[in-house]
C-alpha cells in the first residue's frame, strides 16, 4: 500500500516518431504519474476508465527512452473500507497496471460519442472541433445521409456536436432485436480513421418501471462481485469477457449485469 515506481526502457524507430502518440494503460489501481525521459506527462487517477495522456512530439524522438509509471494505490477520496471499487470486501487493493499497456498513435477520433435515439430519423454525435462533417468524412453503413448540422458541444469547449440527417428512420435496437449500425469517420488532413459500432434505442423511466423505446422491460439479472478470487482482479481480455457473459446470455436469459466492482473498459 502506497506509491512505487515501475520503470524500463525502449527503443523507438524513426517510424514510431512520425506521428502523434499517447501513453495508454487500461487500468491502474489508482493513482499514477508517468514520466518519458524524467519529464512528468501528469497524474491520473481513475478506477474505471483507461489512463490516457499525449506525449509532447519533442520527446518522440529515435533511440533510447526511459519510461517510469509511479502508481499510489491509497485510499484518494476517503472512500470506506467497504467501498465496492476499493476494498477487501470487494477485491483486494492490488498495486500497479493491468491489462494493455503501449504507446499507441494518438487519433482524437477514438473519443467521439454518439447520440443515437429510436424512431428518430438523425443521431448526433460528438467529435473534435475541427472535424468537418461531409460525405468523404462520415458515413453510416446501411444508412442514406441526407445533410449535416455542425454546432457547439454543449459539455465540452474543445468539441462539435453534429447532427446528422437521415433519409429514412433506422431500425431500433432492443435484446430482442439487437440491430447495429457502422459509424465511420475519416479526417483527410491526418488520416485518421475510426469504425463505431452504434445502436438506435430510448431509455426512459415511467414511475418504476423502465421503458425501452416506450416498451415496458423487465429486468433479468445477475451480481457481479468477487468473481475473481485467485487474482484479485477482472478479466482483461475480450475472450476472458465473453466466456463470462456469453453463458448469462444465451443460457440463463440475462439481460442485465451488475457489476459492483470498477471493471476494465473491455466490459463495455
Amino acid at each position: 500500500l502506497g506509491t512505487a515506481t515501475y520503470e524500463r526502457k525502449i527503443t523507438l524507430s524513426a517510424a514510431d516518431c512520425a506521428h502523434p502518440a499517447e501513453v495508454f494503460l487500461e487500468r491502474v489501481m489508482w493513482k499514477d504519474e508517468v514520466f518519458f525521459d524524467g519529464r512528468s506527462l501528469g497524474t491520473r487517477d481513475s478506477l474505471a476508465t483507461p489512463h490516457v495522456r499525449p506525449i509532447p512530439a519533442e520527446l518522440m524522438t529515435p533511440g533510447e527512452h526511459t519510461i517510469a509509471i509511479a502508481v499510489d494505490n491509497t485510499n484518494q477520496y476517503r472512500f470506506t473500507r467497504w467501498a465496492h471499487s476499493y476494498g477487501p470486501a470487494m477485491q483486494s487493493v492490488w498495486h500497479g497496471v493491468l491489462g494493455r499497456m503501449e504507446i499507441r498513435e494518438a487519433n482524437p477520433l477514438r473519443g467521439v460519442r454518439i447520440f443515437a435515439a429510436a424512431g428518430e430519423r438523425q443521431f448526433k454525435v460528438e467529435v473534435p472541433a475541427d472535424f468537418t462533417p461531409s460525405a468523404a468524412t462520415l458515413s453510416v453503413e446501411g444508412l442514406k445521409i441526407v445533410g449535416f448540422e455542425r454546432g457547439q458541444s454543449p459539455w465540452r469547449k474543445d468539441r462539435a456536436l453534429v447532427t446528422v440527417r437521415l433519409a429514412e428512420t433506422p431500425e431500433s435496437w432492443s435484446e430482442f432485436h439487437p440491430h447495429l449500425y457502422y459509424l465511420s469517420l475519416t479526417d483527410p488532413k491526418t488520416g485518421f480513421n475510426v469504425r463505431h459500432r452504434f445502436g438506435f434505442r430510448t431509455v426512459a423511466r415511467e414511475g418504476r418501471m423502465l421503458l425501452v423505446n416506450g416498451v415496458k422491460t423487465f429486468l433479468r439479472g445477475n451480481v457481479d462481485n468477487c468473481n475473481f478470487a485467485l487474482t484479485g482482479s477482472p478479466a482483461m481480455t475480450k475472450e476472458g469477457w465473453l466466456a463470462i457473459l456469453r453463458p448469462l446470455r444465451d443460457e440463463d436469459g440475462v439481460n442485465t449485469i451488475r457489476l459492483r466492482r470498477r471493471t476494465s473498459s473491455a466490459c463495455t
